[in-house]
C-alpha cells in the first residue's frame, strides 16, 4: 500500500495537475472518484480519521493513462499476474477457468502468491488477461497492452479493433454497436452508468439480444442502453468499490422475488463479481437467452457442478437445480431503485 500511494503521488506531480483535476478525468472514463478518495489513495498509513483507500488494478492503468505516467513494475511474476486480473475483471476462479483449469482457483492463488516460481499455462493466462507473457515475465520493454478478445468481432458486427476506444478498455454504444459486462462503459455524461433494457426477468419473459462474450461476459446491443444514472461519488462508492462504467442497471420484471423486488424496480449489477462465494443475488443469463434476478447458490461437490436457483417468492417458483454451465453470471445485485408503497 505505501508503494502504490507513492506511486499515486508521484504519478499526479509527474503530469503537474490536481488530485481534483485527476477525479474528474477519471469520472469521465467510467471510474466514481472524487479529490477525497485521490487524497485516501496517497495516504502511506493510516490516521486517527482517515483510512488510506486501496487502488484497483484498473484505476492504476487509468492513472497511468492520464498522466502518461509508468505502471509501478513488480518484480515478482505473481504480483503481475495479480494485477493484470484484476484489470482484467476476473476472479481467481474466472481466471482458472478461462485457461482450462475451472475449480482449481487455488492454482491461482498460489502463483499470485509467489509460491509458484514457473507457472504453467502463462500463454493462456497472458491471452485471458488481455497482455503479453514478455509483460507478465517482468519485461520493461513490453507495456501492458489490452488486446480485443478472440471472437469480439464475430459477436458485434460493428466492432473496429483498430478504433481508439478498444484500446482503452472500453466499449461505446455508438462506435461499437454494443456494450460489454467485462469491459468498462463510455458514457456520454462522466461518470456515469448504463441503464440496460435486458427485461430481466424476475419472472417469465425473454430476451434475444444478449451474446455470450469468449471471456465469458455478456455483450448487449446498442439499442439496449435506454438510458443513464449518476450517482454522486460517495453513494456510488458505498454502493460498490466497481468503477461506475462497470456497474449496469437493469429493470426487474415479473414478481417471483418479491417482497424483496418488485416489478418495474431497477437493481444495480456490479459487473465486476461474477463469483458466487457463499451466494447471494445475481443477474444471470440462462440457457435459454433469458436475463434473470434470483438468488444462486452453488452446488458443493457437485460433479458436474451445479447451482441452485432461488427465488424469494417460493410459493410462485419454488428453487430448482441445473448444470452450471446453464448459466452465465453477469454480476451480482448491490443495490435498488423502486417505489415505496
Amino acid at each position: 500500500m505505501p508503494m502504490i500511494a507513492r506511486w499515486v503521488r508521484d504519478a499526479i506531480k509527474s503530469a503537474g495537475i490536481s488530485g481534483a483535476e485527476l477525479a474528474r478525468r477519471m469520472n469521465q472514463r467510467g471510474f466514481s472518484v472524487d479529490r477525497a478518495a485521490i487524497n485516501k489513495m496517497m495516504l502511506e498509513h493510516a490516521t486517527t480519521k482517515t483510512k488510506p483507500r486501496k487502488v484497483t488494478a484498473a484505476e492504476l492503468i487509468a492513472i497511468s493513462e492520464i498522466t502518461n505516467y509508468p505502471l509501478p513494475l513488480e518484480q515478482q511474476i505473481g504480483d503481475r499476474i495479480k494485477f493484470a486480473r484484476e484489470a482484467a475483471g476476473l476472479t481467481q476462479e474466472q481466471l482458472a477457468a478461462a485457461i482450462g483449469s475451472e475449480g482449481q482457483q487455488s492454482s491461482i492463488s498460489e502463483i499470485e502468491r509467489g509460491r509458484v516460481q514457473r507457472p504453467q499455462k502463462l500463454y493462456e493466462i497472458a491471452l485471458a488477461t488481455n497482455t503479453s507473457m514478455e509483460w507478465l515475465l517482468g519485461d520493461p520493454n513490453h507495456s501492458r497492452q489490452l488486446r480485443p478478445l478472440p471472437g469480439h468481432r464475430s459477436l458485434i458486427q460493428s466492432f473496429d479493433p483498430d478504433t481508439p476506444d478498444e484500446q482503452d478498455g472500453e466499449f461505446h454504444p455508438d462506435t461499437h454497436g454494443g456494450v460489454s459486462t467485462d469491459r468498462i462503459y463510455k458514457p456520454d455524461v462522466p461518470g456515469a452508468s448504463p441503464v440496460i433494457d435486458t427485461r430481466a426477468g424476475a419472472g417469465p419473459g425473454s430476451i434475444g439480444l444478449p451474446a455470450i462474450a469468449p471471456s465469458g461476459g455478456v455483450i448487449y446491443s446498442e439499442d439496449a442502453v435506454i438510458g443513464e444514472i449518476l450517482l454522486p461519488g460517495y453513494l456510488q462508492q458505498e454502493i460498490s468499490r466497481a468503477p461506475a462504467g462497470r456497474m449496469h442497471w437493469v429493470r426487474v420484471r415479473g414478481d417471483s422475488m418479491e417482497p424483496t423486488l418488485q416489478g418495474g424496480d431497477h437493481v444495480a449489477v456490479d459487473t465486476t463479481d461474477t463469483a458466487l462465494g457463499q451466494g447471494g443475488m445475481f443477474v444471470a443469463r440462462n440457457g435459454d437467452g433469458e436475463i434473470i434476478v434470483k438468488r444462486l447458490y452453488r452446488i458443493p461437490k457437485s460433479d458436474p457442478p451445479q447451482i441452485e436457483v432461488r427465488s424469494d417468492n417460493a410459493t410462485l417458483e419454488p428453487p430448482r437445480v441445473v448444470d452450471a454451465d446453464w448459466l452465465t453470471v453477469i454480476g451480482r445485485v448491490v443495490a435498488k431503485i423502486g417505489r415505496i408503497g
